[in-house]
């Protein structure tokens, strides 16, 4: 009777639960990783003290002005616009919006993963009235370049807060998530915004909605199995805030504070192995110009990055900073200033006290044959004698990982070619670790014909656990005559590597895979290492990010350096920690809400009940056939009782 009663009421507490979580929406754990912009705005300017962000590009005065006091500190950033006056017209439109295309760690591209979150105050907002224009106001757009289609807008269109998405496969829809904003109107409302950026019918956006007044946030909305990125990888994602569109004859004004983007479900046993810096050349030559290329329009994305496609690729975790008036460097006219010249990071340049730019004519000089580093004076030696390798004629590289991150080198292949067949035929690079002390691999001679373009690849591997900048120098030799044709010109370069999180995580996790069989749940995980680790917890969520335990397992050797293998099967008495908070928040809750919505939940909640108790023999096979999505990820919790989270993964039904 006692094993009778025990399953009843733990299929009670798994369907209780999924009622709860598809009313409330309730937090009860975060998914998150690193924070890459948080605008606060607290030191009292128009971009929060990043010189990346634009403020607006309407030139009214009061197009974008402060306002003290924010939603959480002293100030926040208030946009203006004013229907018919010029001054509040820019790009087209009605509009005075913040962007942060320029801050190149905030774009985004297809297979990330997202939190977007901010704060927003519709000041003295018109109402809107019957017979009205219907015109939409813009207050937050999550955007993508070169003209495609808008993933989503958050918006007020006649008296209720919208959404609106736009996909090439479905076109345009919307959702209204707040049916009367009026009562709300010079309240601070708080929105979070979770995206998975997909190009294919993979991806997914929930956004959730934080009212005055209440405890936490509350889904408003989700799309999932959704194409979230229009166009192709090489198109730039990149989000708006402010005033875009406004009615005739109406003043717009909107605060925003606490503008915040949060990697989402990072996986924290891997780095970013590959591409970690490519600069096709031809975009900005630095060898002709006092400091580093120019920004390229797919900075940030591996995938768009062709050696011959003049594109420029950083690694988000290396560290990034324009460069500021660059003029060539035997300028004239101008003649360079104290001010000029600024380098950015990373760069790349040439030794200007021992060679010399070749390849160019005019005053400034012109880029060289293609664009390339073409650079000449090196030593001239004989057949006899070439040349050795001299400190003082180097190409130079300049990078750095951002703080809180570690680099590792692979590797860097490049394209060169060589004026004459005397010219220099022999590489190596050193690098400011050690003073520029030794060679980081052995030494290549390519013996190419001259001016046939050559790719050559160079062991880089040696270099690793790098966390401060460091410059490389590759030093061309062997030289065996003089004159105008001993020269070496670089096409195009790639580095390629890694980079980490400088913590060292207690698990590194391998595969992970949750299936709902006829035994239950079964997850199956795999550790490639364990480091002080005590055990795991098995944690499930309806919608991905509010997570609740409902099962331990123990470590099988918490100080493992070879893979590890774990199945842990939940069956339904097992499910009674999912519920036993969520059920006890349930009817707590009830008084934070109307009477009416009370009496609607509770007779769910009672309803769940009496289903769970008359058809517990057929409870398994509801949930093994029914619709809803469900997530499970894998919490890993080290001796000290710290924690560290897997990636997230769907439920798969097995027959």
């Amino acid at each position: 009777m006692n094993k009778r009663f025990a399953a009843i009421a733990a299929r009670i507490s798994f369907i209780t639960a999924m009622l709860f979580f598809a009313i409330t929406g309730s937090v009860f754990a975060q998914v998150v990783g690193k924070t890459i912009l948080n605008l606060d705005y607290e030191n009292g300017t128009l971009n929060s003290g990043n010189t990346d962000i634009e403020a607006t590009s309407a030139t009214g005065a009061d197009a974008a002005y402060m306002i003290s006091p924010g939603a959480t500190g002293n100030y926040a950033i208030a946009h203006k616009v004013v229907y018919g006056d010029s001054a509040y017209y820019s790009d087209a439109n009605w509009r005075s919006e913040s962007a942060a295309l320029q801050y190149l760690p905030a774009r985004f591209s297809p297979g990330m993963e997202r939190r977007y979150e901010f704060s927003v105050l519709l000041k003295d907002w018109t109402p809107w009235n019957t017979g009205d224009p219907i015109n939409e106001t813009n207050f937050f757009q999550l955007k993508v370049s070169n003209g495609q289609e808008v993933p989503l807008q958050v918006r007020t269109q006649r008296n209720v807060i919208r959404l609106r998405y736009n996909d090439a496969a479905s076109g345009v829809s919307t959702k209204d998530i707040l049916s009367d904003l009026r009562p709300y109107v010079n309240q601070w409302i708080q929105f979070r915004i979770d995206v998975k950026w997909s190009l294919d019918a993979t991806g997914y956006i929930r956004t959730y909605m934080k009212l005055p007044g209440q405890p936490d946030y509350l889904l408003a909305d989700e799309k999932t199995d959704y194409i979230t990125f229009p166009g192709s990888g090489s198109n730039i994602g990149y989000i708006k805030w402010g005033v875009y569109v406004v009615p005739p004859d109406i003043t717009r004004i909107v605060y925003h504070d606490d503008i915040r983007i949060i990697e989402l479900n990072p996986s924290p046993a891997t780095g970013r192995r590959g591409l970690i810096w490519g600069n096709s050349i031809p975009d900005a030559n630095p060898a002709y110009l006092d400091g580093p290329y120019t920004k390229a329009a797919n900075i940030t994305d591996p995938a768009a990055y062709s050696s011959t496609g003049n594109t420029i690729y950083i690694d988000p975790n290396i560290q990034y900073t324009p460069s500021q008036n660059i003029v060539y460097f035997n300028s004239s006219s101008p003649v360079p200033g104290a001010g000029d010249n600024v380098e950015g990071s990373p760069s790349s340049d040439f030794s200007r006290a021992s060679l010399t730019a070749s390849g160019s004519s005019g005053t400034p000089l012109a880029p060289g044959p293609g664009g390339r580093y073409l650079v000449n004076a090196f030593n001239t030696g004989t057949t006899g004698n070439p040349t050795l390798m001299d400190p003082a004629e180097y190409y130079e590289f300049k990078l750095s990982p951002v703080t809180g991150y570690t680099l590792h080198f692979d590797s860097v292949v490049f394209s060169w070619r060589r004026g004459t067949t005397t010219a220099p035929n022999t590489f190596v690079l050193r690098s400011s670790m050690d003073g520029f002390g030794s060679d980081i691999s052995a030494p290549i001679t390519v013996n190419n014909a001259a001016g046939v373009s050559t790719i050559s690849k160079y062991d880089l591997s040696a270099l690793s656990s790098v966390t401060q900048p460091v410059t490389l120098r590759m030093y061309w030799y062997g030289s065996t005559a003089g004159g105008s044709g001993n020269s070496v010109g670089l096409e195009e370069f790639r580095f390629y590597g890694e980079t980490v999180p400088n913590i060292a995580l207690p698990v590194a996790f391998g595969p992970i895979a949750a299936h709902l069989k006829e035994a239950g749940l079964v997850v199956n995980w795999q550790s490639l290492r364990e480091t002080n680790n005590s055990h795991f917890e098995i944690q499930a969520s309806k919608d991905g990010q509010h997570f609740t335990t409902i099962k331990t397992i123990r470590s099988k050797n918490g100080n493992a350096s070879v893979t590890q293998s774990y199945e842990a099967t939940i069956a339904a008495t097992d499910m009674t920690a999912l519920i036993s908070l969520p059920l006890f928040l349930g009817f707590l809750g009830l008084g934070a809400q109307n009477r009416s919505r009370n009496k609607r939940i509770l007779f769910l909640l009672m309803v769940a009940l009496a289903v769970a108790i008359a058809s517990c023999n057929k409870y398994h096979d509801a949930i093994r056939t029914g619709t809803d999505q469900w997530f499970v990820r894998i919490k890993q919790v080290d001796q000290n009782g710290k924690a560290t989270y897997s990636k997230v993964v769907t439920v798969i039904k097995s027959n």
